[in-house]
């Protein structure tokens, strides 16, 4: 092989081995984004289990908040002044899904207060802070349309009129 030929051959390998990284890393960069919720906000007041409902219909479900992130982003989809509901449930605390929450962002003082034994849903108020509330109390409220694994968890349905003291 000639010298001419090895180096072009050698260009030939680094441009490869660069479009590879090059690849790599959009792929890279692709997957750290793919679990982010994309949520909206429904300007129209519903109960708990009716929000879940459209939420389920139209989008994915009630707004699940894993994170600080995710709080911030879900606060950005709302106009500053409203009260709404989100996906989270008691006891134990679980999002509407089904699966468990370990994220809290709670009013201080009486976020859970529970009064009468029959607060057993969550609102988020204006300052971003959660409130439990009965949940046949109509509120607007927001849902997330998903993220890319979606299919990974399954789909629960919550008999909200069964749980102790919303009959």
């Amino acid at each position: 092989m000639s010298h001419k030929n090895r180096i072009c051959l050698i260009e030939l390998v680094q441009s490869v081995l660069y479009q590879l990284r090059v690849f790599q890393q959009a792929a890279c960069t692709g997957t750290a984004n793919q679990n982010k919720k994309n949520y909206v906000f429904i300007n129209q007041a519903m109960s708990w289990s009716s929000a879940q409902q459209y939420c389920r219909e139209n989008y994915k479900d009630l707004a699940m908040i894993e994170n600080q992130e995710e709080n911030t982003d879900a606060q950005n989809t709302k106009l500053s002044n409203y009260r709404v509901w989100i996906g989270l449930y008691r006891e134990p605390w679980t999002w509407s899904d089904g699966s468990k929450s370990s994220f809290r962002n709670w009013l201080p003082n009486t976020g859970l207060n529970n009064i009468n034994e029959n607060q057993h849903c969550i609102t988020e108020n204006p300052q971003h802070q959660w409130a439990d509330e009965s949940c046949n109390i109509p509120w607007v409220f927001v849902c997330h349309q998903g993220d890319e694994d979606d299919g990974q968890r399954p789909v629960v349905i919550i008999p909200v009129s069964g749980l102790k003291g919303n009959n």
